[in-house]
């Protein structure tokens, strides 16, 4: 049962949740490693880019799996898969603040069980952190019964959730970034981090001035050793 036009769900605290019958399970830390899905023992809450205001979900619910849903899809910037338990049978969108959303239908289909999640996003980057009055992010939930297994990062290329990978100790490619970046950013930290580990494959300390001139001499083979500088005329 797909949503063909979207529906404005309300985020709260930087996600909205796919929870069972409203509750959000209180135990073991949630699961941020994979940059948009944070599973729970129970449920699931999908992470995004603004703080609070709307966001726009589509929704899916199938009876299995579907053909084309492992590939990168060009249209989005992040796919996830994951797995969601939904111990009573009551998985709906939840806006978190103010209950489920209405317009969106029950996602565990088949009553109590595990079921799996295709999760798209898009704009996550938009207004990081924000309090937004008009949706700038989007979201296509697709969900379909299916034993659980390990979540799949199947796109990566927003920096929502690189942060949240990074976070959580998990490193794959970060996404592409614009070739300038100010100082201090993240960006300028990978640079600096990448110059780092040349400079060791080459044999140099972090420390090392990259030019000849000011490297203490060594001898060796068959080479005299360097003349002085020639300081100038002096008065």
């Amino acid at each position: 049962m797909p949503t063909d036009t979207p529906v404005l769900v309300h985020v709260s605290d930087r996600s909205f949740g796919l929870l069972d019958t409203g509750l959000i399970p209180v135990g073991p830390e949630d699961d941020y490693s994979n940059g948009l899905v944070i599973t729970m023992t129970s449920g699931a809450r999908i992470h995004t880019g603004i703080h609070t205001g709307p966001a726009r979900a589509y929704v899916t619910v199938l009876t299995a799996r579907p053909d084309d849903g492992k590939g990168p899809d060009p249209r989005w910037s992040e796919v996830v898969e994951a797995s969601v338990h939904a111990p009573r049978g009551n998985l709906r969108v939840d806006s978190l603040s103010d209950g489920p959303v209405p317009g969106l239908p029950v996602l565990s289909a088949q009553g109590p069980g595990w079921y799996r999640l295709l999760v798209k996003a898009r704009g996550r980057d938009t207004a990081p952190d924000s309090v937004v009055s008009e949706p700038v992010e989007d979201y296509e939930i697709t969900i379909w019964p299916e034993p659980p297994s390990r979540s799949h990062i199947i796109q990566t290329q927003d920096q929502c959730g690189h942060g949240l990978r990074l976070a959580a100790g998990r490193y794959p490619a970060p996404p592409p970034r614009a070739p300038s970046m100010p100082y201090g950013s993240t960006a300028e930290e990978e640079r600096q981090a990448a110059n780092l580990a040349r400079l060791r494959a080459m044999g140099a300390s972090p420390s090392s001035d990259p030019d000849p001139a000011m490297q203490p001499w060594k001898p060796m083979p068959d080479q005299p050793a360097p003349r002085p500088r020639n300081p100038g005329p002096t008065i």
